[in-house]
């Protein structure tokens, strides 16, 4: 840990103390506590997600970064945030260790195994719920079983993943304890983290009911063109983010906002809507040798392409025009080892439009 964390995992520490003094707390209560806490002190360190580890140089880059360590603005890889959290946990008393992917692999991933009083182990992976967490979402990756945690590591039946089922088996041997959503909701609600109840999730789904009634729609936003219909539901979106994010307890890092915003749009979006007529792209700038997240979103209408520009001040995407956009000197990973600027983008999508125009 460094001086950041440290004064965090203290002050957490701290709390949990002070809330022992009035309820009896569990090495399950304790962990959960401190694992909701910890994620609003951290940020994915971007720079390490748009090095590519086919370019020699960027993946030397990519190395030193993950051997670096939390900044002291909580920027930090998944190896770090799990580094700090089986410390945090060692110093409530309760026994735990990281468990990596694939020992072999210098830049695997990693997760984080524990055992209560009881000899119950749990799984868990704080990278993956800091934007749930900064963002007022439910819990998605803590006290899962063992087929739903591989089933989130691993997208598809392979090697890598029987070999990390039979290295969780021999880790936890063999028995995950799953924690309910129920007894989670339970905690949130006591620990301040839902809204009346209401999670942020709870909130994109009664929007959600709403940007999906056709009839609503018409009759609300004045037209039936499917073009503008996307653009209106956006705008609308953006404009009452406040309402949204009513649950943040901090800002959200670039990283956690690109993936908050994708959830919004498979909530309010058809999926013929996202395919047709909406995308967001992430890219990156080069600052002071680091790489910052640019996150664009592109509105496909039928007689032009509407630009939009994640600004992290304000924390929504803001319309910027499109011989503005092009100056804008952002990067993109096309495929590996191809990279291309921001007016190879654009005329990439100017491009699409025009044979759409011409059919």
């Amino acid at each position: 840990m460094n001086r950041y964390e440290i004064v965090n995992v203290y002050r957490i520490i701290n709390k949990i103390r002070e809330l022992e003094k009035t309820e009896k707390m569990s090495d399950i209560r304790k962990a959960y506590y401190l694992y909701r806490e910890l994620g609003k002190i951290y940020q994915y360190k971007v720079s390490y997600a748009f090095m590519d580890p086919n370019i020699k140089d960027e993946l030397i880059e990519k190395v030193y970064l993950y051997e670096d360590g939390t900044n002291n603005e909580g920027e930090a890889l998944c190896i770090d945030m799990d580094k700090t959290y089986v410390e945090a946990l060692e110093l409530l008393g309760i026994e735990a260790k990281l468990s990596f992917l694939d020992e072999n692999n210098p830049l695997s991933h990693a997760n984080v195994i524990f055992k209560d009083e009881e000899e119950n182990y749990y799984y868990a992976d704080i990278v993956g719920d800091i934007m749930h967490i900064k963002t007022g979402m439910k819990i998605r990756n803590f006290g899962l079983t063992e087929e739903q945690a591989l089933n989130k590591l691993f997208k598809r039946e392979c090697d890598a993943k029987t070999n990390y089922k039979d290295k969780l088996n021999k880790e936890t041997k063999g028995k995950i304890t799953r924690i309910s959503e129920e007894q989670l909701k339970q905690w949130d609600d006591k620990d301040g983290y839902t809204y009346e109840g209401f999670y942020t999730n709870d909130v994109l789904d009664m929007l959600a009911k709403e940007m999906l009634d056709e009839e609503f729609l018409y009759g609300f936003f004045g037209t039936n063109k499917k073009d503008e219909l996307v653009q209106k539901k956006i705008e609308f979106i953006m404009e009452r983010l406040e309402i949204i994010n009513i649950h943040r307890r901090k800002r959200i890092g670039d990283y956690e906002a690109g993936r908050y915003y994708e959830k919004i749009l498979n909530k309010i979006l058809t999926k013929e809507e996202r395919e047709k007529y909406a995308q967001i792209n992430a890219g990156y700038v080069e600052e002071y040798g680091e790489r910052k997240a640019r996150f664009v979103m592109v509105i496909k209408k039928e007689k032009e392409n509407v630009y939009y520009l994640y600004n992290n001040q304000s924390q929504i995407f803001e319309i910027i025009e499109k011989e503005e956009f092009i100056k804008e000197p952002i990067q993109y990973i096309n495929r590996p080892r191809e990279k291309i600027n921001n007016i190879q983008f654009v005329n990439h999508f100017e491009k699409r439009l025009q044979k759409e125009r011409d059919r």
